[in-house]
């Protein structure tokens, strides 16, 4: 598989570059992606899972992941930070991840536990950049995306941009 990290800090940098040119729908086209990108690169880099979906549905291998770790699959049953139950057999998406991840983050033996809860604040911070992404152009509304918008919605008092580097540099 390609070099995952040079190819999430290359979209990283093509973000920044897309906000410096003021394409606010295509900045969170791009965080949408980066975010998923993170996620399936962390617990493919730590544990060794595949995260791609066969037919819309995880990879046996996947399943198998969380099905052999009680606790883990336990953390399942619990609803995530949205209040939502999710279920690890479909194709492995954002919230699934992150989710996981969390779960992750819980166990003794997570050598990462840190930067897995890390990477799990930093997608729940982002949550209300997706809803933004989702009422716009670039997904399922018509819905205008303008610097404004995205810091009212990532929140004034932070800076998105180095956020994402700090997570990522």
């Amino acid at each position: 598989r390609a070099d995952a990290a040079a190819l999430i800090r290359e979209l990283f940098f093509n973000l920044r570059v897309t906000w410096r040119q003021g394409r606010y729908v295509d900045v969170l086209l791009r965080l949408f992606r980066l975010e998923e990108a993170i996620l399936r690169h962390v617990v493919e880099r730590d544990w060794s899972v595949p995260t791609e979906s066969v037919d819309w549905k995880a990879d046996p291998r996947f399943v198998a992941f969380v099905e052999g770790d009680p606790g883990l699959k336990s953390h399942f049953d619990v609803p995530d930070a949205g209040g939502r139950l999710l279920d690890y057999r479909r194709e492995p998406n954002v919230p699934i991840l992150s989710h996981l991840l969390a779960g992750l983050a819980q166990r003794a033996d997570a050598a990462n536990a840190d930067e897995y809860r890390a990477v799990v604040e930093a997608v729940g911070r982002l949550e209300k950049l997706t809803r933004l992404r989702n009422k716009s152009i670039g997904a399922h509304g018509f819905r205008g995306v303008s610097e404004a918008a995205i810091r009212e919605a990532y929140g004034r008092d932070r800076d998105l941009l180095a956020d994402l580097e700090e997570l990522l540099l």
